[in-house]
């Protein structure tokens, strides 16, 4: 008997790739170019009469009209309560979801159909796995680097600065990544990144108070209710449990913390077991496991007023920079690092730092060993030649032919320019290499000057990359 009360609560969709094991012998495993989706339906009947009838769900290419249907179709009886139908269908010829730079944020949508009622979801097709010997992120079995924001709640509901946080302005500043610190989930923020190819970070930091036996339940509920939520977007990449470093070292129930913690972190796991879950154990290391990085001097972390006009900008080599609130104007700037040294990111204000450092290729300029502030600058002594390595990093996984890389150093005071170099090259793919050496002569007349040094790569149409960088003349 059909019963037009009954609700379709909930679907849950994971969804993986499938591979043939080495079928040919090689070692490698072949794409078979079709999609696993598996669905868990919670189907509500409130009423005491048992519904029978047909349960049908379809997947098509969000947004085409087309025949591209994958249809399944089930007859179901649902008594009085709630009733939870698992499903598995197949894509064939799917097409995966992926950051704007790496690929296209290709979604599907599904409708699920049972006794007049209805629920409609967007999701996505993707695999996301870390590669923890080399610390390295694979998406869809391709290596993708990050280049991204830390935001608290306040930033995603900014409205002080809606240009500067849009979706729109973080793709032209080249962000990839966002991670989201305790935020209730925003619908419209998540569907925008959906849409638009940008990777979320869920962290959920862990206090003290957390944990204490009144409101340890309530915690665990409130987070699996915010992963449930996050589940079906295509955006969602990774969940991690950040708790308090106290819990490891002060906390007389620290045992009991820790395995607080653990349960935490099996809750998130429950919900997708393919999906990628971290449990911070070691805090001083939060910030390079969030990036992927074996190492702290691969992960820069900036601190930036993102408010017109201010230029004092820090490098964090210790991971504390990680941990604390970001007001509404304020973001954590990260990016996996290609190369070692730990000085080799450099801009002049905050918005140049944002579309010079955020981009898939990006120069930048290592004068020393010694870690460089950005927005303020390197003293040379006069007489003495500056010098610096010129990095050129592409991120890309495909090779940039025949482009023009320039630089020149220009005093400021006198607009004379004192140094410059041009010359055309190929781009290697997913490099970091250092093309050139920025050599500057000083003498007696340059001091108190500063000296701006400006580079530049471009095709014979397009500015590709750009950088700048300010060095002090000093008299001694």
């Amino acid at each position: 008997m059909k019963n037009d009360t009954c609700l379709i609560k909930n679907v849950k969709i994971s969804t993986r790739i499938v591979y043939k094991k080495d079928w040919c012998g090689d070692g490698q495993d072949k794409d078979t170019h079709s999609a696993l989706v598996s669905l868990d339906v919670e189907i509500e009947n409130p009423t005491l009469t048992p519904c029978t009838d047909f349960l049908r769900v379809v997947i098509k290419p969000f947004g085409e009209e087309n025949e591209n249907k994958t249809i399944c179709r089930r007859e179901l009886v649902v008594s009085k309560g709630t009733a939870v139908v698992k499903l598995s269908m197949t894509i064939n010829n799917a097409r995966l979801w992926s950051t704007w730079d790496y690929g296209e944020p290709y979604l599907y949508q599904m409708t699920a159909e049972y006794a007049g009622a209805r629920y409609v979801t967007e999701f996505g097709i993707k695999e996301l796995t870390y590669d923890c010997k080399h610390g390295s992120w694979w998406l869809n079995r391709e290596k993708i680097y990050m280049r991204g924001l830390r935001l608290s709640d306040e930033n995603v509901k900014n409205t002080d600065f809606p240009e500067i946080m849009s979706i729109d302005s973080l793709i032209a500043g080249g962000t990839n990544t966002v991670c989201l610190v305790d935020n209730a989930v925003n619908e419209e923020f998540f569907a925008e990144c959906d849409k638009k190819g940008i990777l979320v970070w869920q962290i959920y930091t862990i206090g003290l108070s957390d944990l204490e036996l009144n409101c340890f339940s309530q915690k665990q509920e409130n987070i699996y209710q915010s992963g449930l939520k996050q589940l079906n977007h295509a955006c969602q990449g990774v969940w991690f449990i950040e708790p308090d470093e106290r819990i490891y070292t002060e906390a007389d129930e620290k045992n009991q913390y820790i395995a607080e913690c653990r349960l935490l972190y099996d809750t998130l796991k429950s919900l997708d077991p393919g999906k990628e879950v971290f449990l911070f154990s070691q805090i001083e290391y939060r910030a390079a496991e969030i990036f992927g990085s074996e190492r702290m001097a691969k992960v820069d972390v900036h601190n930036v007023k993102m408010i017109p006009n201010v230029t004092e900008m820090g490098i964090h080599n210790k991971m504390s920079g990680m941990t604390q609130e970001y007001i509404s104007t304020e973001a954590a700037y990260m990016r996996i690092r290609k190369y070692d040294p730990v000085s080799s990111f450099f801009a002049r204000d905050p918005f140049l730092m944002n579309h010079a450092c955020m981009k898939p290729v990006f120069i930048g300029f290592e004068p020393g060993a010694t870690p460089y502030i950005l927005g303020q600058a390197v003293e040379v002594a006069c007489g003495k030649d500056f010098t610096a390595r010129l990095w050129l990093i592409n991120d890309y996984h495909r090779k940039i032919e025949d482009v023009e890389l320039s630089w020149e150093a220009v005093d400021e005071e006198t607009n004379q320019i004192l140094a410059r170099n041009r010359f055309r090259l190929n781009v290697n793919a997913d490099s970091a290499e250092i093309p050139d050496h920025v050599i500057i002569p000083t003498n007696f007349t340059l001091a108190g000057h500063s000296i701006e040094i400006k580079t530049c790569l471009k095709t014979d149409e397009n500015i590709i990359a750009q950088n700048s960088y300010c060095i002090t003349v000093k008299n001694v």
